[in-house]
């Protein structure tokens, strides 16, 4: 897969961030915890809350909640590039920032993606791997475990028929 330039700076930025600040990179609980100030490449990031991957390509372009203290609904800013959407939900605007198609949006429902293979995902997806080539299903397809031991919320149809 070839992507604009556009998608693959912002899918390293993302990248960048996570790698730097793990501590406020989560996949299930974001828009929460301490608020910390931190700078990123010269910008200031205040919210300093934990996001996920589409709130992370949201902030790094100037979006900001829409409605106080809820990141499900991001709006623009001054400093939001003028061809993006104006607002919408933080899934919809992180797959127009990050360029991401319906077969990789899946990585904004892994909620149990750890900061490391986050961005090992994004750098592979900038040099144009698909997310599942990636971080493939556990076990080649869809289980009630991940490899991490997490429940997924699929059943094991194999293990329905040996009961």
């Amino acid at each position: 897969m070839i992507r604009e330039q556009e998608y693959i700076d912002n899918l390293n930025a993302v990248a960048d961030v996570i790698e730097y600040h793990e501590d406020l990179f989560d996949m299930q609980y974001w828009g929460d915890g301490p608020l910390q100030r931190i700078e990123f490449r010269g910008k200031d990031l205040s919210c300093g809350t934990t996001h996920c991957i589409a709130g992370w390509a949201a902030v790094l372009n100037g979006y900001v909640p829409k409605y106080l203290n809820s990141w499900c609904t991001v709006k623009s800013t001054s400093e939001t590039p003028s061809h993006l959407p104006k607002d919408g939900t933080a899934f919809e605007i992180g797959k127009a920032i990050l360029g991401l198609g319906p077969a990789e949006e899946q990585m904004f429902l892994e909620t149990h993606l750890r900061p490391e293979d986050a961005v090992k995902a994004l750098r592979e997806m900038a040099k144009g791997a698909l997310y599942r080539e990636i971080i493939p299903f556990p076990d080649g397809g869809l289980d009630d475990e991940d490899e991490y031991g997490y429940e997924t919320g699929y059943e094991d149809e194999d293990e329905d028929e040996d009961a």
